[in-house]
């Protein structure tokens, strides 16, 4: 086949305007093309349009589904993120408020298998854990640096291991996913970073505007991740103004159903008896430029987190239960910030944090040399 015909179809949660998952694409489009011709379409659960905040447009996941769409002698890339074991009705519920609305009302199996049938979408029940023999024995399946558990149904579970031993190439970010491929299916996935990390070769920190010219700590919390946390919070965001002077502004990361860190983030300035300001988010590079010229970023967004090394920041990871951002820190960031953190530690170790940081630049080097060898496999995969 002629290369110029080859495609890479990349599927990711980027239908949804949540930070994180909208980068996978890009990055990933960005080191294909540097590596050659590349003839890349951009899929996610359903067709979006989100070009105008910065992200990639996509079509709809019917191009698996379809035997008359489903693509043949292509490569098709699962870009990253807390995707095995992927939920279909969770998906669905973070792209639109009345999907979300449906879920938190009847959330459980029942509902799932009633909207998998109504939509045809248990010919593929695991939505980023392709099954269907129809894709897997005429395409190369590749996961980038994914994360996430195994299904507990012991027929997805046959499947699940069945798909992830039928790809050409498996990469897994974090230790903790990496056991479990292990322990559980007895398969061997190899340890790369999320590919996030090279996001400061894409955007590099002197083109990003600043939205404050005062130092400044940004803040981030989901609902879901904070509940019942926010005056604790406010109290320990408080303390860190008045030992460190610095301006404490909240960042809206999760901007989609079911994740709604705007509400946060207005409830905080609206309670707060100090100096709040709230960060623009209309577009990623409004977030990007949050993050990269913060003193101190603190949140419970594992991207947040990882823009923030990539721009080689201190980071405060919140909330001891989020296991993807625990072991991801655990793994992959210098020794004073990894693991998480409780909410009633946020001032004692953010000024902590502040206090030792010091200039890690040549550990992401590291790791970002990690993310370009991968995809220029990845690339070979795609021609070979």
């Amino acid at each position: 086949m002629n290369k110029e015909n080859v495609k890479v179809y990349c599927l990711s949660a980027s239908d949804r305007y949540n930070y994180g998952d909208l980068l996978f694409p890009i990055v990933a489009k960005y080191h294909l093309e540097k590596q050659g011709h590349c003839n890349f379409v951009n899929v996610a659960t359903i067709p979006s349009d989100l070009r105008s905040i910065g992200a990639l447009e996509t079509i709809g996941y019917d191009i698996f589904l379809d035997p008359k769409k489903r693509p043949v002698n292509s490569t098709i890339l699962i870009a990253g993120g807390e995707v095995l074991n992927a939920n279909w009705l969770r998906l669905l519920g973070f792209t639109k408020r009345r999907w979300q609305n449906l879920y938190d009302r009847f959330k459980g199996p029942t509902l799932e298998r009633r909207i998998m049938k109504r939509f045809g979408l248990n010919r593929e029940p695991i939505p980023f854990t392709l099954t269907n023999p129809g894709l897997i024995e005429n395409n190369k399946i590749i996961y980038h640096a994914v994360g996430g558990g195994l299904p507990k149904v012991r027929r997805q579970k046959i499947m699940t291991k069945s798909a992830l031993a039928g790809a050409k190439y498996l990469s897994v970010r974090e230790h903790l996913t990496q056991r479990v491929l292990k322990n559980q299916l007895h398969l061997d996935a190899q340890l790369i970073p999320d590919s996030v990390i090279t996001y400061s070769d894409i955007v590099p920190k002197n083109t990003l505007y600043r939205q404050l010219e005062e130092d400044y700590v940004c803040v981030q919390f989901a609902v879901e991740k904070s509940k019942g946390q926010w005056p604790t919070i406010l109290k320990e965001l408080k303390s860190i103004h008045i030992k460190t002077g610095l301006q404490i502004a909240a960042l809206s990361i999760g901007n989609c159903p079911g994740h709604d860190d705007i509400e946060v983030a207005k409830w905080l300035k609206e309670n707060a008896d100090f100096p709040i300001s709230i960060l623009s988010h209309e577009c990623i590079d409004d977030i990007t430029s949050a993050i990269a010229h913060a003193k101190l970023f603190i949140g419970t967004s594992l991207h947040g987190a990882i823009v923030s090394m990539t721009y080689c920041n201190p980071f405060v990871a919140v909330n001891k239960r989020i296991n993807k951002l625990n072991a991801y820190t655990v793994a992959w960031a210098p020794d004073y910030l990894k693991g998480c953190v409780d909410f009633s530690d946020i001032s004692e170790e953010g000024i902590s944090r502040l206090n030792n940081h010091y200039d890690y630049s040549k550990l992401i080097e590291q790791q970002k040399e990690v993310v370009r060898k991968s995809f220029r496999h990845i690339f070979t995969i795609m021609n070979d």
